[in-house]
């Protein structure tokens, strides 16, 4: 097998301008094909500082200016970001959240990278549509980001604090479409009613 030592892989990561990658990324990209070598090599890399472990197999590297959003899209996928980081994002709610927030259709769960908390909340497969992708990672719609955050307020997971939103940005029809697709707890509730009254506009509006 082939040896390489620190300063070869931390200048071979450097040229190839990667961001993100997984275990097999790596070996393709040193050309080494055993797991075990494998998991030596980023063993070495982590505790020298060159990378940060995401989930199982998943790696980022340090250094390069990445969107937090695309490494919360990385650390756990399915997700797209929602609730109040993507309520923030659209200009809907004035206050920068601490966390990034996320919805996946796999288990809710935390991570902690490079000092920023990412958090990931559960939601049902058909309640996982409503977001675009934006550069190179998915963020929720901000009619979708509304009623993401509706959503886990009624379970008792999330605050809604309607009076500091700002509604100009929503457009009525398509939260009156979405709304029709979230379940009876949320389009029964009167806070959706008091959302489609406030937000009362249908002109287009642009996504940033």
């Amino acid at each position: 097998m082939q040896t390489y030592n620190l300063i070869t892989l931390t200048h071979r990561l450097s040229l190839s301008k990667v961001k993100v990658f997984t275990k097999k990324t790596l070996g393709d990209y040193l050309d080494v094909s055993n797991d075990s070598s494998l998991d030596k090599i980023a063993r070495r890399l982590i505790k020298s500082g060159v990378i940060l472990r995401g989930e199982k197999g998943k790696y980022l590297v340090q250094g390069n200016l990445l969107e937090s959003f695309t490494i919360a899209n990385f650390l756990r996928t399915p997700s797209y970001v929602s609730f109040e980081t993507a309520l923030n994002h659209h200009g809907i709610l004035s206050q920068f959240p601490y966390e990034i927030s996320s919805a996946t259709p796999r288990k809710s769960g935390e991570k902690h990278i490079d000092k920023k908390l990412y958090t990931y909340m559960h939601l049902q497969n058909k309640l996982f549509w409503g977001y675009f992708k934006q550069n190179d990672y998915l963020i929720a719609e901000p009619e979708k980001a509304l009623l993401d955050q509706l959503y886990l307020h009624l379970k008792g997971l999330r605050g809604f604090p309607l009076d500091e939103y700002d509604l100009s940005r929503i457009q009525v029809s398509k939260l009156r479409e979405y709304l029709g697709q979230m379940p009876l707890l949320v389009r029964k509730h009167p806070l959706s009613a008091q959302l489609i009254k406030e937000s009362g506009h249908d002109r287009p509006v642009s996504i940033i």
